[in-house]
């Protein structure tokens, strides 16, 4: 499973980044409004959420946002095994090989950097609400430090139940992988849900189907033995590479999940 590429390179897909931050915004929106209210088909709790009507994409806020590709460095990826995990098995994974190219973590150390444009064009916004406020978003969460605050409740919130859930045995080895120091602070997996420079995201084709659906009337199918299957709210199983971060002895390894990624926020206005 190669990563997608464009002239020979590997590069993070915009629409990927940005349908994460619409997740995360669309899941404070069903919040605030309450979920038992909230329609169950996902086109038309969009719309209920975002406070637009059916055929009225115009009022569609996220028209103005756009995240461009992030091409990667040279060296920032390598092909590893990944383990389909289940903690109570009793052989622990899934003997199906799947074998991917991913991003260097911070357990690899040095981990792979890249930069990304999130663009809000509040400037553009600003101008269909003064010509026709009837044609213009009515939700109002594209304001930067509230994209910000609601993408790093939301990802925390997952965070803190997968690794009760699932690495409860490693959660301050994982944990020490996502510490941030900006000058002499400090910050932790805690902290970044209220630190408005630092996201903490999840993307990829492992990110599980608690990172793309909305708390309240989240409901996933989990395939069971013999083909079955049935409709549950949480994931019986990560998708995780067995690594050994830094300091730890040769055979010292540990689990480390799919997808989690940090984002240093940059804030630069125009006009």
């Amino acid at each position: 499973m190669p990563m997608m590429r464009s002239g020979g390179r590997p590069f993070i897909p915009g629409s990927s980044i940005k349908g994460a931050i619409r997740t995360a915004l669309l899941n404070a929106a069903v919040q605030e409004k309450g979920p038992r209210h909230a329609p169950g088909r996902t086109e038309e709790l969009q719309q209920w959420a975002f406070a637009y009507e059916r055929g009225h994409t115009e009022r569609d806020p996220f028209r103005f946002l756009e995240v461009s590709d992030a091409p990667l460095p040279e060296g920032a990826t390598r092909v590893d095994q990944v383990i389909n995990w289940r903690p109570e098995a009793k052989d622990k994974a899934s003997k199906i090989q799947i074998h991917v190219e991913r991003l260097l973590a911070c357990a690899d150390a040095p981990a792979t950097r890249f930069e990304v444009t999130i663009r809000i064009d509040s400037g553009r916004l600003a101008a269909v609400r003064k010509r026709d406020a009837r044609k213009a978003p009515h939700f109002d969460g594209l304001a930067p430090d509230r994209l910000v605050a609601a993408v790093n409740r939301f990802s925390r919130d997952r965070w803190d139940w997968e690794m009760k859930r699932f690495f409860l045995p490693w959660r301050q080895e994982l944990e020490q992988l996502v510490r941030v120091r900006i000058g002499r602070e400090t910050f932790g997996a805690k902290d970044l849900a209220g630190h408005p420079r630092i996201m903490l995201l999840r993307i990829g084709r492992f990110t599980q189907f608690e990172s793309k659906s909305v708390d309240g009337i989240r409901r996933g199918v989990i395939r069971l033995p013999k083909g079955e299957t049935k409709r549950a709210a949480e994931g019986s199983t990560r998708n995780v590479v067995f690594l050994r971060p830094r300091g730890k002895r040769e055979n010292a390894t540990i689990p480390v999940p799919m997808g989690w990624m940090l984002m240093f926020v940059r804030e630069v206005r125009h006009g």
